[in-house]
């Protein structure tokens, strides 16, 4: 039987859903893989139970460096600490008794304790007075520097005078001459 000339659609073909079939042709490459789960080997390996070893080692070589470090730096921190207060004394020191050289009453009542200025003013010294040009200043040895909290004690040494000891008393983050804390040194 002859089939019937059927003429072929011709034009732009027919939108819409089309029925889903296969792909014409197979995906191309290999098929894709599956990777199981793989174990990671730990940081250092054990070698018969020595990995343990050299491993607490370096942990207590970390930490004995770790350690060494922190009281270095605390040691030279108080170091450092106690010989800025000595330098601030022997400073105090060395000006009080300059001021004394010249007769400047401002600044050698400036660097007395509250408790000495007052009683120096009101023993009727002149708080006003200031001194000459520094030619009478003599030379100003310190030694023998010891503090205890917020008092020191000092001791001072000049050409043509006996050695004496000096207390002073830390007031408002400055030392200050205060022989009144003799009597209250805890030395």
């Amino acid at each position: 039987m002859p089939t019937p000339n059927v003429p072929l659609p011709s034009g732009p073909p027919p939108s819409g859903p089309r029925p889903s079939a296969p792909p014409p042709f197979p995906p191309q490459g290999p098929p894709p893989q599956r990777f199981a789960p793989q174990r990671v080997p730990p940081p250092f390996p054990s070698r018969n139970g020595k990995g343990r070893t050299a491993r607490f080692r370096t942990v207590a070589a970390v930490a004995a460096v770790s350690t060494l470090a922190v009281l270095s730096g605390a040691a030279y921190g108080v170091y450092r600490w106690t010989h800025r207060d000595e330098a601030r004394v022997h400073a105090t020191v060395e000006r009080f008794a300059h001021a004394v050289d010249r007769e400047d009453m401002v600044t050698t009542l400036g660097l007395l304790c509250d408790e000495e200025a007052r009683s120096l003013i009101e023993s009727g010294v002149p708080e006003k007075e200031r001194g000459g040009d520094g030619s009478a200043e003599r030379p100003v040895e310190t030694s023998d520097v010891r503090i205890i909290g917020d008092l020191a004690e000092v001791r001072l040494t000049r050409p043509s005078q006996e050695p004496a000891t000096l207390y002073l008393r830390k007031e408002g983050g400055s030392w200050k001459m205060c022989d009144p804390e003799r009597d209250r040194w805890p030395g």
